[in-house]
């Protein structure tokens, strides 16, 4: 019997016959190819013997990071030229990003992408796997969380709405217990850094959290509400 995977875990595998990209290397101009590798991945490739391999194990890579992602992916939020793959100095495939996906990885709390790469002499293949984040609580976020139920209960509530649909309910609960808003207008967030859980308090966006929040409980008409993200 198979052990279940963690939550959260991700993993996507595409295949692509090598005469395809052959075909599509024949048919595209040098601007064509620029749209659909980056720089990095035709200079990695080379001119030479081996190109089309490397390539194909390249658009391999681009459609397995896809397939991580297939609601995003159908609605059009994402394709396969939003990733691209690079080696780093130990020559080991790094994969890397567009700000599209990277939008669309900090809401499903994804930290990194991996990916694999092989190919034959007829097709290559690539697997990619998301790792997720994990937040860390401390003590005081548990005690504020269970301490004021009414904040709970909208805090809560609003992350639901926000990341119902892509987190698993523990670390929704995680992210509730890292984060305060108070009746009187204070707001801020709670960040792990090397020394520990650094509080960040910021009145300065406190109207508009407020604002979020009674457009969520139905107080304002819908509107766009400008928030400030900090990412690392």
């Amino acid at each position: 019997m198979n052990p279940s995977p963690p939550p959260g875990t991700r993993c996507g595998i595409d295949t692509v016959e090598i005469v395809r990209v052959e075909k599509l290397l024949l048919n595209q101009t040098p601007e064509g190819l620029a749209q659909i590798f980056s720089s990095t991945e035709l200079q990695d490739a080379g001119t030479g013997a081996g190109r089309t391999e490397s390539l194909a194990a390249r658009f391999a890579a681009k459609e397995a990071c896809c397939k991580l992602f297939p609601k995003e992916t159908a609605l059009g939020t994402i394709q396969p030229t939003d990733f691209s793959v690079r080696r780093d100095g130990y020559g080991a495939p790094q994969m890397e990003v567009s700000a599209n996906a990277q939008a669309v990885l900090d809401r499903h709390r994804i930290a990194t992408l991996r990916v694999s790469l092989t190919h034959t002499h007829a097709s290559a293949s690539a697997i990619a796997w998301a790792d997720s984040k994990h937040t860390v609580v401390p003590w005081f976020g548990k005690f504020l969380y269970y301490a004021l139920p009414y904040r709970r209960g909208v805090v809560m509530g609003n992350f639901r709405r926000v990341f119902g649909d892509v987190l698993p309910e523990t670390e929704i609960l995680r992210l509730a217990q890292a984060y305060y808003v108070s009746a009187g207008g204070e707001a801020g967030i709670g960040r792990p850094t090397s020394d520990g859980w650094k509080w960040e308090p910021s009145k300065s966006i406190a109207g508009d959290v407020q604002t979020a929040v009674e457009i969520l409980q139905g107080k304002q008409t819908p509107a766009f509400v400008p928030l400030p993200v900090k990412l690392q």
